[in-house]
C-alpha cells in the first residue's frame, strides 16, 4: 500500500511543479544578477559626466566578490579626480498589476575613499511620460553587501525604475540580485482536499504561495495533533520534495 502512495504522490508532484512555476513567473516580472552582461533594454542616461555602469567578474574589490554568481554592476570614477557624475541605469518597463504588494529588491555597496562615498538613489515614474520620482537615497557608505527591499508605490501597468549613481569620488557603487517581484509569501497549504479515495490509492490537493521552497506528506493511520506533527523527524515521512 506504501508503494501505491508513493507512485500516486510522484505522478501528483508532476502536475504540482507545472502548478508551481506559473505563480513563480507570475509573482516575479524583473530578476537580474548580470551573469550574461547588462541587459539591452537597461538604458543609461548620462546626467552628467562620462561614468558608465559596467559589468566586472576580476579583481573584485570594495567588497571582494560579487553578491549572486561570479558577476556583479559597479559605477565607479576611475580618473582619481572629482568629477561629480550622475548617471542613470533605468530598467525596463514592468506590469506590477500582477503582484502582491510589489517589492524592489537589490543588493548594493558603497564603501568609502578617505573620507569621501558615492551615493546611490532609486527613482520611479508611473509612466514613461511622467517626471521622475525620488523613492529611496542611500547617502551612507557601506563596505559590504547589504541587501535592500523597497515597496513600490501602486499597481500600474506601466512601472519604471531608474538606479541613479552619483559620483564623490568614493570606491564606487556596485549592485547585483535586482529583483521586482511580489513580496514573499510562504503560507500553510489550505484548501486540502482528497479526491479518488480507494483501498490504495488518495489524490491530495491543496493551494500554497508559490515562495513555498518545499512540503512533505505523512501518511498514518493514526491521528497526530500539531505538535506531534512538528516534532517527527524528516525520515518518517513517506514523501518529500523539493
Amino acid at each position: 500500500m506504501k508503494n501505491e502512495f508513493k507512485k500516486i504522490f510522484t505522478l501528483l508532484m508532476l502536475l504540482l511543479t507545472s502548478y508551481y512555476l506559473y505563480p513563480q513567473g507570475y509573482g516575479m516580472v524583473l530578476n537580474e544578477s548580470f551573469e550574461n552582461g547588462i541587459p539591452q533594454d537597461w538604458v543609461q542616461e548620462k546626467i552628467s559626466g562620462d561614468i558608465s555602469w559596467v559589468v566586472e567578474a576580476q579583481d573584485l574589490v570594495h567588497p571582494s566578490n560579487a553578491f549572486d554568481g561570479q558577476k556583479r554592476l559597479v559605477f565607479r570614477n576611475e580618473t582619481k579626480t572629482t568629477q561629480k557624475a550622475i548617471t542613470r541605469l533605468i530598467l525596463p518597463v514592468v506590469d506590477l498589476s500582477q503582484l502582491y504588494q510589489p517589492i524592489l529588491v537589490l543588493a548594493h555597496a558603497q564603501d568609502r575613499w578617505a573620507s569621501d562615498f558615492d551615493t546611490l538613489k532609486v527613482l520611479y515614474r508611473t509612466s514613461e511620460k511622467n517626471p521622475w520620482i525620488e523613492l529611496k537615497v542611500f547617502d551612507k557608505p557601506l563596505n559590504r553587501w547589504q541587501l535592500d527591499t523597497l515597496r513600490l508605490n501602486g499597481a500600474t501597468k506601466e512601472y519604471q525604475i531608474a538606479l541613479e549613481a552619483i559620483d564623490n569620488l568614493g570606491h564606487g557603487i556596485v549592485l547585483d540580485n535586482v529583483q521586482i517581484r511580489s513580496t514573499p509569501n510562504c503560507i500553510k497549504p489550505y484548501n486540502i482536499r482528497f479526491t479518488e479515495v480507494s483501498n490504495n490509492a488518495v489524490t491530495l490537493n491543496w493551494l500554497g504561495a508559490f515562495d513555498a521552497p518545499s512540503f512533505a506528506v505523512r501518511l498514518s493511520t493514526v491521528k497526530y495533533d500539531i505538535e506531534q506533527i512538528d516534532a517527527l523527524a524528516t525520515s518518517d515521512f513517506v514523501f518529500s520534495a523539493d
